[in-house]
């Protein structure tokens, strides 16, 4: 198996992990001194921050066929080495990771527009960093995916004949 295959699995399991624990732990806004997450819902929070939410979660489970169409493309890499169907699972984790990339970043704008707009002012914590640097890693993974699943060596060849 190319050690491309395993950076990519590395970097796939590292992003879902980043955007898990940006989504899932308190510290997203802070007022003097007091933080709090964007889950659970609080009936206080304006729509955006609601959609943000959504879209993170939309991020987040983004990463579970991702991770699925990662897991059959390296068993088909053991099984039979880069064919058209291996090409296309990847091509398939890619489109997954750009999605997860978009839907991050357009949510952490969201929310950080509606705290520069409201009344009451709030900082933004240091988890949106951590969705963000979720989004910038998705968007390496996207870069090999698409290299290994259009590159020189993969769908350019014919497939097995026992295939």
């Amino acid at each position: 198996m190319d050690w491309k295959l395993y950076a990519l699995g590395l970097m796939l399991i590292i992003s879902w992990a980043a955007q898990g624990v940006g989504l899932f732990t308190p510290h997203w806004m802070t007022n003097d001194g007091e933080s709090r997450g964007i889950l659970p819902w609080h009936s206080g929070d304006t729509g955006w921050i609601k959609a943000a939410t959504v879209e993170l979660y939309i991020a987040f489970l983004a990463f579970i066929p991702a991770i699925g169409c990662y897991m059959i493309a390296v068993r088909e890499d053991f099984k039979t080495g880069y064919t058209i169907r291996a090409c296309k699972y990847l091509l398939i984790l890619a489109l997954m990771v750009f999605i997860s990339a978009l839907f991050t970043s357009g949510a952490v704008t969201l929310i950080r527009t509606d705290f520069s707009v409201r009344e009451r002012k709030y900082e933004i914590g240091y988890l949106p960093g951590f969705c963000l640097g979720s989004a910038i890693l998705s968007l390496i993974v996207w870069m090999i995916s698409m290299y290994l699943g259009k590159g020189f060596r993969c769908c350019n060849q014919t497939p097995p004949i026992d295939a």
